[in-house]
C-alpha cells in the first residue's frame, strides 16, 4: 500500500481550538490539503476540520469569527501504527463512519500513544477504494465485505422515467440514494422506495439552489437527469424549459464545487446532433434543431467549461429510450408504437425515413452506473454517446420489426414528416473506453410491455399521466 508522509510539513496544519473560522480556513487554503488538525498545547489532537465543514457551517448561517471548536469533528479516524496491515484494517473499519473519498488522498492524522501528532498520512484513493483484500485473513475479508459501507449518490430528477429505474438498481447494489425531485409527474415512480432505509426523497426543485444543496450533503457523486424532455412538452412553456434544463445547471455545477463532489453525470441526449447523413461521433458537430436539444447543447457547453482538478462531470448523450419503467411514458416512439400494436392492432409511421439511435431504459441505467464505478480519469470532461450500434434504425424499419414481433399488426405509413431529425450514432467510444454494451432489445421492450397490460399495470397507455406533453398540458390549463 502506497502511503505518503508530511513529516516536517506536519506544523503548518496545527490549529488551536479557540482560533477563528477565518484564520483557520485560510490556514487550508494555505496548505491546499483541504483540512486542519486542531490540537491542544501538548499537540494532542481533538478533532479535524475540513474545509468542507467550515462552508457547511457558513451556509447554515455561522459566523466566520466563532472559534474552530464549533464545527471540528471531535471524533476524528486516526492510525496509531503506520504498518501496512494495521492501515488496511483501519481503513476497512472506517467505512463504517465516512466515505472514502472517490480521487485524490484519504488523510488520516498518525499519532503516538499519549495521542499527540506525528503524522498525516496520505493514501491514495486507487489504493485505499476498492482495497485489495490479499493481507487479509479469511475471516477478516468476510467482515471487511459485510462491513462495506457504499457511497451515497443524489439523482436529480429520480423520481422520472430513467430515475426510478435508476434508484432500484443503485439501491439493489446496496447504494445510499437520495432523489431530489419536484414530482412534476407523480411519485409513482419511487413510491414503493419510500420505505427502504437507504433512500430519501427530497421534494424540491433543482431551480432552487438551496434545495439542491439540501440534497448533495454528504454525497459522493451527482446524476443529474431533471428536465422538460421531448419536444412537444418542451415547446408548451419555453421559459420553464430554459429555466430548467439550462439555466438550473449553474446550480449544479456551483453545489458541486462549493461541497467538492467531484463526480456530476449529466444526461443529454443524441437529439443535438438534429440531422446528418453520415454516422455522428462525439466529436461530430452539433446541429440540435427543437428548443429541447438546444438547452440541452448549451447545459454540455456550461458543464464543462467549468470544469477543474476538483470537478470532473461527465456528459451522456442518450439515444431515443424504450422499455417498461416504473414511471412509465407512452410518449416515446417505441412503447407508443408497441402499445398501439397491442391494443389497436394498427401502427402508424410518419414519413419513415428518418434515421434514430434506440436503448432500453434499463441499458440507460447501467451505463450511467458503469460511469459511476469508472475511474475519473477514465469520463472526467468526456462525453459518450450512450446507445447501441445494432439499434440504429429507420423509422420505417422499426415499425416493421414491431410488427413482426406482434403477430396480426397493420402499418400505415402517412406520408408528411413531422419531425425532422435524422441521425445516425456510432457507440463505438462508450464501448471501448468503458467496456459498455446494450443488454436489451426491441423484443425485450414487447415482452415486458405486454406482460404489463396483461397484469393490468397500465389501463389506457393514452391517458395523460403516460405523457411529459400532455401532463403538463393539462397542468397548464389547470393552473
Amino acid at each position: 500500500m502506497r502511503v505518503l508522509r508530511l513529516r516536517e510539513s506536519i506544523d503548518k496544519l496545527l490549529v488551536k481550538p479557540d482560533d477563528i473560522l477565518l484564520d483557520v480556513m485560510r490556514r487550508i487554503n494555505e496548505t491546499g490539503l483541504g483540512l486542519a488538525l486542531v490540537v491542544d498545547q501538548s499537540r494532542r489532537l481533538i478533532g479535524v476540520v475540513t474545509d468542507g465543514d467550515i462552508r457547511r457551517a457558513i451556509l447554515k448561517g455561522v459566523d466566520l469569527k466563532v472559534p474552530v471548536s464549533e464545527v471540528m469533528n471531535r471524533e476524528p479516524i486516526v492510525a496509531k501504527s503506520d504498518r501496512e496491515h494495521d492501515l488496511f484494517k483501519l481503513l476497512n473499519d472506517a467505512k463504517l463512519k465516512r466515505r472514502l473519498p472517490l480521487y485524490g488522498y484519504f488523510k488520516v492524522p498518525l499519532l503516538d500513544e499519549d495521542g499527540r501528532v506525528r503524522d498525516l498520512l496520505l493514501i491514495p484513493s486507487e489504493e485505499a477504494k476498492p482495497l485489495s483484500t490479499a493481507i487479509l485473513t479469511a475471516n477478516e475479508e468476510k467482515q471487511y465485505h459485510l462491513q462495506y459501507l457504499p457511497s451515497k449518490i443524489l439523482v436529480i430528477g429520480g423520481a422520472g422515467y430513467i430515475g426510478s429505474t435508476l434508484v432500484r438498481k443503485l439501491l439493489n447494489l446496496g447504494h445510499y440514494v437520495v432523489v431530489l425531485d419536484n414530482l412534476l409527474y407523480g411519485d409513482i415512480g419511487i413510491h414503493e422506495c419510500l420505505s427502504n432505509e437507504r433512500f430519501t426523497l427530497i421534494r424540491g426543485d433543482v431551480n432552487n439552489v438551496e434545495a439542491v444543496l439540501e440534497a448533495a450533503e454528504n454525497v459522493d457523486a451527482i446524476v443529474h437527469l431533471a428536465a422538460i424532455v421531448g419536444d412537444a412538452a418542451a415547446t408548451l412553456n419555453p421559459k420553464r424549459t430554459l429555466l430548467v434544463n439550462q439555466l438550473s445547471i449553474s446550480n449544479v455545477i456551483e453545489v458541486c464545487k462549493l461541497l467538492r463532489i467531484p463526480r456530476l453525470i449529466f444526461a443529454s441526449t443524441c437529439s443535438v446532433y438534429g440531422y446528418s447523413q453520415g454516422l455522428v461521433t462525439e466529436d461530430s458537430e452539433i446541429k440540435p434543431l427543437s428548443l429541447y436539444a438546444r438547452t440541452k447543447a448549451e447545459a454540455e457547453r456550461m458543464i464543462l467549461a467549468r470544469t477543474d482538478e476538483y470537478f470532473a462531470p461527465c456528459i451522456l448523450r442518450l439515444a431515443t429510450v424504450y422499455g417498461y419503467s416504473p414511471r412509465m411514458r407512452f410518449d416515446l416512439v417505441v412503447n407508443k408504437l408497441i402499445a398501439q400494436a397491442l391494443v389497436e392492432g394498427e401502427i402508424v409511421i410518419h414519413g419513415g425515413g428518418q434515421w434514430r439511435p434506440f436503448i432500453h431504459v434499463e441499458d440507460v441505467a447501467d451505463a450511467i452506473i458503469q460511469c459511476l464505478k469508472a475511474p475519473l480519469k477514465q469520463v472526467k470532461d468526456q462525453i459518450f454517446n450512450v446507445g447501441s450500434d445494432d439499434q440504429n434504425y429507420r423509422l420505417l424499419d422499426l415499425g416493421k420489426m414491431i410488427c413482426s414481433l406482434i403477430p396480426g399488426t397493420r402499418l400505415s405509413i402517412k406520408e408528411e414528416v413531422v419531425d425532422h431529425r435524422s441521425y445516425r450514432v456510432s457507440f463505438k467510444k462508450i464501448r471501448e473506453t468503458l467496456g459498455f454494451r446494450a443488454k436489451r432489445n426491441l423484443k425485450d421492450a414487447v415482452v415486458e410491455i405486454k406482460a404489463a397490460f396483461e397484469k393490468g399495470l397500465v389501463k389506457d397507455y393514452k391517458d395523460p399521466i403516460y405523457s411529459n406533453h400532455e401532463s403538463l398540458h393539462e397542468q397548464i390549463l389547470a393552473a
